[in-house]
């Protein structure tokens, strides 16, 4: 009998998502998780019947054996900038310290598994009241009208370019594939008894009326449940979500946060950074008052428009009593913060290596929060310098001025005078 958990140890590719997480896309595709490559979409097979599909059984295969899976590109690639990649912090965050590299011991020789998944994500379609400036129209309903203005820029960016021309999501804007395939609410039903999180992600999740509906379904089961969100509405029809988060175990809430003031509002169209803060404060007061366990995280998709902030950013989450977390822009390739020409990356590094320094020297901090920061940090560090894409530099600057236009935004040289003489 094979020691898998023995062999995941040994295993330099070793990832506990394929045993133990799915994820949906609002396109119907199903994946192994928020960064892989798509397995099929359900237009092809269901949750159930994807979890011992050949694809999944051949990655588990591949992960526990040291080899890297074509669909896990995304992470190898991060680490190869040694940058922490979403693989590494979830075999931390579940194997160190949760339970889970037991769910091996339900696996077999071919490599299928028990119908226990504990952890799913569900990006269920794109309905969204914001256009944030690296996001299209698979992902938010609001891009489908000035789509047009840009998409000559974003043809490199394949899989978004193709999809938006396959929906004809300019002139259809809304895209739920999951609303054509009720498997998916049967399949909840049936994981939902060994579920420890579900992850909502869209569009925006809080006004999304299937992400109530599976709340209504599942509460009580004793599941967390965990958000990305813009943060702008947390009241939906005249009902606020509250009502649902206080039959559930835990609930953490991702806010995207990418800047603060002018940055933040220049940068996801519609959005006001002061009702996000206003919406910041409600949540923790009334989570207080309610007894409901909350986590609040700013988390900051880091981009060419922000990457200069950083400090700023951190000192907000570490200001409101929030846990801090990054991610970063690859696709549209333009918006990269590596797109930066040379001289301003410099400075731009020496900037965030100070912040670093100042960040290390003090001790008014959490140790987990201290140690969490400081990785985030000098992952931002490592990501900036470890490429150069600034031949696209000319790509974002084209883009920015039509959307400067279009949004009646204030202009990007406003908002970033350190670009300025870059323009």
């Amino acid at each position: 009998m094979i020691n898998f958990r023995e062999q995941a140890k040994n295993s330099s590719t070793f990832c506990i998502m394929p045993f133990s997480h799915m994820c949906t896309k609002t396109t119907g595709e199903i994946k192994l998780c928020c960064r892989s490559l798509p397995l099929y979409n359900v237009k092809e097979k269901t949750l159930l019947e994807v979890w011992n599909s050949k694809k999944m059984k051949r990655v588990r295969k591949q992960v526990l054996s040291g080899e890297r899976p074509v669909e896990c590109n995304a992470c190898f690639s991060l680490e190869d900038k040694n940058v922490i990649s979403m693989r590494q912090r979830q075999n931390k965050m579940k194997c160190l310290y949760n339970n889970y590299l037991e769910t091996l011991d339900g696996l077999k020789e071919d490599y299928s598994m028990p119908e226990k998944v504990r952890s799913i994500e569900l990006k269920l379609n794109n309905l969204c009241n914001l256009k944030c400036r690296m996001c299209h129209p698979v992902d938010s309903t609001q891009w489908a009208k000035d789509w047009p203005h840009i998409s000559k820029l974003q043809k490199h960016n394949e899989w978004t370019y193709k999809n938006v021309e396959e929906h004809n999501l300019v002139e259809h804007p809304y895209l739920c594939e999951w609303e054509n395939h009720p498997s998916l609410f049967e399949d909840l039903k049936v994981l939902s008894d060994n579920l420890d999180t579900i992850w909502f992600a869209g569009g925006e999740p809080l006004i999304d009326p299937m992400h109530y509906k599976i709340l209504e379904m599942l509460k009580n089961k004793n599941i967390t449940l965990q958000y990305a969100t813009n943060l702008t509405k947390i009241i939906f029809k005249n009902k606020s979500v509250f009502e649902y988060w206080k039959d559930f175990k835990k609930i953490t809430v991702n806010i995207s946060l990418d800047g603060v003031g002018d940055t933040f509002n220049y940068i996801r169209t519609n959005a006001d950074f002061n009702v996000v803060v206003k919406n910041i404060r409600t949540i923790q007061s009334i989570a207080k008052s309610e007894s409901i366990d909350l986590l609040m995280i700013a988390a900051c998709t880091v981009q060419v428009y922000n990457i200069f902030d950083l400090p700023d950013i951190t000192e907000f989450a570490i200001d409101n009593g929030l846990w801090f977390h990054t991610h970063r822009v690859t696709w549209p390739r333009f918006l990269s913060c590596t797109v930066l020409p040379v001289k301003l990356k410099n400075e731009v590094v020496e900037k965030i290596s100070e912040y670093l320094y100042s960040i290390k020297q003090r001790t008014d901090l959490d140790i987990a929060q201290h140690k969490n920061i400081i990785a985030h940090l000098i992952d931002n560090l490592n990501f900036l310098q470890g490429s150069d894409s600034s031949k696209y530099w000319h790509e974002f600057i084209e883009y920015s001025k039509i959307l400067d236009k279009i949004t009646g935004s204030k202009l990007l040289e406003e908002v970033r005078p350190e670009l300025k003489e870059y323009i």
